[in-house]
């Protein structure tokens, strides 16, 4: 009973394993300037076919000092600098007037390579007040065509891939396992059949 119940996880793993998409890192060229004195490097991971970022290492600084940014607060369509487009958002806090740090996805896709992107940087313009989160971002000047460049993120293997090594390995012993009586069955019939022969001989 706990076999078929772990194969029928495994099951439902594989389907959500041949849904997901893989990741990509996207690094900066360099060290990348923005209006208002801002500064923006390092790379960022994300799946934009769901779209979702998974981690951040980017650099953004004011005047020479890095702003801390605390995560994505926003991935929608809407217009930054008089630019509409896809963008996704970072900002430094949850207070008015935070620095903030906006790119545009549009271009950003899982297959990698080079993609164009515009960047943005800005303050945070709205907080709701049932979670103090920030929630739009005020944009200074944009920064155009900055080209990204992206990477596949080597993976370990997940719970459904494990699941799929599994079924695989189950699959090979049961063929094995049948395949081996098979043969003795052959064998034993071949010796009673000889054995009938003897006998009739013999009478």
């Amino acid at each position: 009973m706990k076999l078929i119940r772990a194969l029928i996880y495994c099951l439902f793993g594989l389907f959500s394993t041949l849904s997901d998409a893989a990741p990509v890192r996207w690094n900066l060229p360099g060290t990348v300037a923005l209006s208002g004195n801002y500064t923006i490097s390092g790379s960022f991971t994300a799946d934009f076919d769901i779209p979702q970022l998974t981690s951040s290492d980017l650099v953004f600084k004011l005047n020479g000092v890095p702003v801390i940014l605390h995560g994505v607060y926003g991935i929608y369509h809407g217009t930054f600098g008089n630019v509409t487009a896809n963008w996704f958002y970072f900002v430094g806090g949850n207070t008015l007037g935070a620095p903030a740090v906006a790119i545009t996805y549009s271009n950003l896709t899982n297959s990698g390579g080079n993609a164009v992107v515009d960047m943005a940087s800005g303050t945070c313009a709205t907080i709701r007040p049932s979670d103090n989160v920030c929630t739009s971002v005020y944009t200074n000047n944009v920064t155009r065509n900055v080209t990204l460049a992206g990477t596949p993120v080597p993976s370990i293997p997940t719970l459904s891939e494990w699941c799929i090594i599994f079924l695989t390995s189950l699959i090979g012993m049961i063929a094995f396992v049948r395949l081996h009586r098979g043969n003795g069955g052959f064998r034993y019939l071949a010796i009673n059949t000889q054995r009938r022969r003897t006998y009739t001989e013999v009478s």
